[in-house]
């Protein structure tokens, strides 16, 4: 047994283990600087190295071989007490700093000027939150689902959560990046419908994509959509008509077009019927019916009002009064849009293609599968290829990797079941509270929704105004800086605070760090605020630890060769040393700069008592040095007593200052 606590405080340990742990860090390191996705690497090292269970043990291992190291050599002399510090302080740095790896609390809180909140988002943890046929932006969450996975690579928790009584949420899939982008998979189980589009820009591609159904793609000015309707309504959108529309009546074997914007409330005849044009409606709101027209219509005297809509000639007219398809009135609605837009529109009969442009000019586009469309309206030849349509496919994320400063988007596929009734979907990591996955429960409608998770303050904090000064003579910023008023509920009234990159906030142990700003308008001025709040419990620990391990270091380098100088000398000394009472006024006179400048930190806010009374502590230093450099050659035993005095007051020295810090610096 006495082996083996000699090997576990030797050096015969300190050095290998060193050694091992300079190789990780090292080969961590360089892993970092040499691969291209950053962000993910740090916080893989993070979860999958410096958090996993064997980095922990050389830790461990580490600090029982320094712990055993100090203990195995008491008694401690006083021109020991560096090692003892300098051991004692590494031992509090690694206390530090796994309390700071395993509760430290960090995260984003944006505001907006005006804005108060109490919440912000936790980094690197993550909750999938479920509404049960509640509306989200109005209720809480029936359910908040804590994901405590590694996401920085894929896997298979399998992990089955319950929530009201008879639904569980069972989380079976997990990605650590995937594209803004959806992939469909043709696994004719889903019910989703999308073409795989292929983009070429002067004979070169540029990007390939799917076009769900009834979504936009957005191509800077130009949009993109898949859309289903009946042969008729595209033979409304292709069809000539006038800058607000045109409607065309066919009635009892007669025709007649009324252009709506030349004609407008003008009456005009067909098989004895009167027809007036009353409005036009281009994007009626809310509605999913296309432009609308509103016409008069009177026979034997009865004045009805109808609705007809471009895209539904299946439900027109629509007569105002009943809310009922007249389908004995023939009637069309052809319509110009003014768009710069590609439309794909699946009928009943083929797939078809409509060009748009924004003065209002269309064409039609033969589709074949395979073959390359161009817009004919754009100068720069663009090109689009279909190439292929998938039905009852399945919408699935597509993974990637994120590059440098990419921020990541992990999904999960979770399965929602209610007895025999389930239901699977992908869920995408979105910190924006208006974004949510909607599944329909055997009809219960369950929202889903995957976000950072939230920590509440004890206390709020409002963005009063954001600063941007600028540069003289530039438009450049110089600086960002935000005034917010803290209120807390135990302090009457807010307290006004200015927090920057460099100059943080600090409220009851949490930091407010300026991280970034941006505009809610574009063009506007900056007005939202980005905090990156911080709450460490280990920092003081870390701090601390450094000071005795520098100072430690210090007396080991030079005042321990001093004594030891001074101890040699005063073996053969024949001068009497110092009494008890000399002793007394030495240990006084070397300490009143330590104990002033203690007194001044708790009678004082200010700094000026304290510096002073720190810096009649390095006097009293170098006063001793010199008192024992004088003492070398007359009176060398009194020589070894001032440099025992020294050593006292350097080791006192070292405490004030930890305990300067700790209330004064890190309070």
């Amino acid at each position: 047994m006495h082996k083996v606590i000699r090997f576990l405080g030797s050096l015969w340990l300190t050095f290998p283990l060193l050694a091992l742990l300079a190789c990780v860090l090292a080969a961590g390191g360089g892993l970092i600087s040499s691969i291209e996705f950053i962000d993910v690497t740090i916080g893989a090292l993070r979860l999958d190295v410096y958090g996993s269970p064997w980095f922990g043990g050389l830790m461990a291992l580490l600090m029982l071989n320094l712990v055993v190291c100090t203990v195995t050599r008491k008694p401690w002399r006083y021109w020991q007490w560096g090692f003892l510090v300098t051991h004692t302080g590494i031992l509090t740095l690694m206390i530090g700093a796994c309390i700071t790896y395993y509760f430290k609390v960090y995260g984003q809180m944006p505001l907006m000027e005006g804005q108060e909140a109490n919440r912000f988002n936790v980094e690197h943890e993550k909750d999938l939150l479920v509404w049960i046929d509640e509306d989200p932006r109005q209720k809480e969450p029936a359910a908040t689902l804590p994901l405590n996975y590694n996401f920085y690579k894929p896997g298979r928790p399998d992990q089955v959560f319950p929530t009201e009584p008879g639904i569980f949420v069972r989380v079976e899939e997990r990605l650590p990046h995937v594209h803004h982008r959806d992939s469909y998979d043709p696994t004719g189980k889903g019910d989703e419908t999308a073409l795989e589009m292929e983009l070429s820009e002067d004979g070169t591609v540029s990007d390939r994509f799917f076009l769900p159904l009834n979504q936009g793609f957005s191509l800077d000015l130009l949009q993109m959509r898949l859309m289903p309707l009946l042969d008729a309504a595209f033979d409304n959108l292709v069809a000539p008509a006038g800058n607000h529309g045109t409607l065309r009546f066919r009635i009892d074997g007669q025709e007649l077009e009324v252009d709506i914007e030349k004609e407008l409330n003008q009456p005009r005849t067909i098989a004895g019927r009167q027809v007036i044009a009353r409005e036009y409606i281009e994007d009626p709101h809310g509605a999913d019916v296309g432009p609308i027209a509103v016409f008069d219509l009177t026979q034997d005297g009865k004045t009805e009002t109808y609705y007809v809509s471009a895209l539904r000639p299946d439900r027109s007219p629509m007569r105002k009064s009943d809310g009922q398809h007249a389908a004995e009135i023939g009637v069309r609605l052809a319509v110009n849009l003014r768009s710069s837009a590609l439309w794909f529109v699946k009928t009943e009969t083929a797939l078809r293609c409509l060009a748009l442009s924004a003065n209002g000019s269309k064409r039609e586009l033969p589709v074949k599968i395979g073959e390359p469309l161009r817009y004919p309206f754009m100068q720069v030849p663009l090109d689009v290829r279909p190439l292929r349509l998938v039905e009852s496919a399945e919408r699935v994320p597509m993974p990637t990797k994120p590059r440098k400063d990419d921020q990541m988007r992990p999904a999960v596929r979770v399965k929602v079941s209610r007895g025999q009734t389930a239901v699977r979907t992908w869920v995408k990591f979105e910190p924006d509270p208006r974004s949510f996955t909607t599944v329909d429960l055997g009809g219960e409608r369950v929202m889903l929704a995957f976000r950072p998770r939230q920590r509440k303050l004890d206390f709020s904090v409002r963005l009063e105004r954001l600063k941007v000064p600028l540069r003289p003579g530039t438009q450049q910023p110089a600086k960002y800086e935000s005034d917010i008023t803290i209120f807390d509920p135990r302090v009457d009234g807010g307290i006004p605070c200015t927090t920057g990159v460099n100059y943080p906030a600090t409220h009851r142990g949490f930091v407010f760090y300026q991280a970034s700003v941006s505009k809610t308008q574009e063009g506007g001025r900056f007005d939202v605020s980005v905090f990156q709040v911080a709450w460490d419990p280990g920092k003081r620990i870390l701090y601390l630890g450094g000071i005795m391990a520098i100072s430690g270091t210090l007396f080991m380098m030079f005042l321990k060769p001093f004594l030891g100088r001074l101890m040699k000398r005063a073996k053969d000394a024949k001068d009497l040393p110092f009494g008890d009472a000399e002793i007394i006024v030495a240990l006084t006179l070397l300490s009143i700069g330590t104990l002033t400048g203690s007194a001044m930190m708790f009678a004082r806010s200010t700094w000026s008592g304290v510096a002073l009374g720190f810096f009649v502590a390095g006097i009293d230093v170098i006063a001793a040095v010199v008192g024992c450099f004088m003492a070398w050659g007359r009176t060398p035993a009194r020589g070894v007593q001032l440099g025992q005095a020294l050593a006292t007051t350097w080791c006192l020295n070292t405490a004030a200052l930890v305990l300067f810090m700790w209330v004064k610096v890190l309070g």
